[in-house]
């Protein structure tokens, strides 16, 4: 953690802020953990040489920094998400388009999953979505699955209901939203948003049978027993990534970080599809 968080402050001297942004989120990462069990003493009497609360005053300063240079590239940010996509064009083309959702919650001391499920139920019918919501917490079977079967936590079960979905090859798009999340305007169709992301890139017709090949491959597994299984998978995601350089986005790095010890690989960085990714 106080690694990471030197490395930031050397980013500031040499004027790379967005790179001392992700030094200082990935050390409050690590950090959170001895913030939550041990407290901000335990850190700053440490005899590292980290402040817990300079630490965070540092990220917000950062992020702040990033919003405003955000808005002067693309100024559309800065407003409400109906005005934001009146901007951009929404394709006319029927899209299939699933909202997940993960309640697991005891009914008897909460509403909020009835509730939740009234609030898409709602809104889904209005503009021809899906809903798949899950009152516990599925679990995602593939070749990994023995790995965190016993341990995954389960906040972590939105990724398995989003796989489990993915995995079906119904949809065009699948949309993540926490059960304590709601639909407040309904007037704004998520066709609306992702007219924002489709903007950069023309329709590729031949990319889903691509991608449900890759899901195929995926839950089906080495045919025989690789000597690493992770490094398998992260092969198979390498060989998928997309090669269609028609998409307007920004160039990937030539040496894009790569650790897959930490099964962090750098195919993200090289591929081109559309992805919308909406974070708290």
């Amino acid at each position: 953690m106080s690694a990471l968080a030197l490395a930031a402050q050397c980013c500031d001297h040499l004027q790379l802020p967005v790179l001392a942004t992700r030094f200082r989120q990935l050390s409050a990462i690590f950090g959170s953990y001895d913030y939550q069990m041990k407290g901000e003493d335990y850190i700053d009497q440490s005899p590292w040489p980290i402040n817990w609360k300079q630490n965070m005053e540092g990220i917000l300063r950062s992020m702040a920094f990033l919003k405003q240079q955000e808005l002067q590239l693309e100024p559309w940010r800065g407003l409400a998400a109906r005005s934001a996509a009146q901007q951009f064009p929404t394709r006319d083309d029927a899209q299939r388009i699933a909202i997940v959702t993960v309640c697991d919650y005891d009914p008897t001391q909460t509403p909020l999953a009835r509730l939740s499920k009234l609030n898409r139920d709602a809104y889904a019918k209005l503009h021809g979505y899906d809903i798949v919501m899950y009152d516990k917490a599925p679990l995602f079977t593939d070749g990994l699955t023995y790995l965190t079967e016993k341990t995954r936590p389960p906040a972590w079960s939105k990724v398995d209901a989003l796989l489990e979905t993915l995995a079906k090859g119904q949809h065009d798009w699948v949309m993540w939203l926490d059960c304590d999340s709601f639909f407040m305007d309904t007037e704004v169709r998520l066709e609306d948003i992702l007219g924002i992301a489709q903007s950069r890139c023309p329709k590729d017709p031949g990319d889903g049978e691509r991608l449900k090949e890759l899901v195929r491959k995926w839950k089906a597994g080495p045919q025989q027993a690789p000597d690493d299984l992770l490094e398998w998978y992260d092969n198979l995601l390498d060989s998928y990534v997309s090669w269609d350089d028609s998409c307007e986005s920004l160039e990937p790095p030539a040496d894009a970080p790569s650790n897959r010890t930490l099964g962090w690989s750098d195919w993200l960085f090289k591929e081109r599809r559309v992805q919308l990714v909406a974070s708290e």
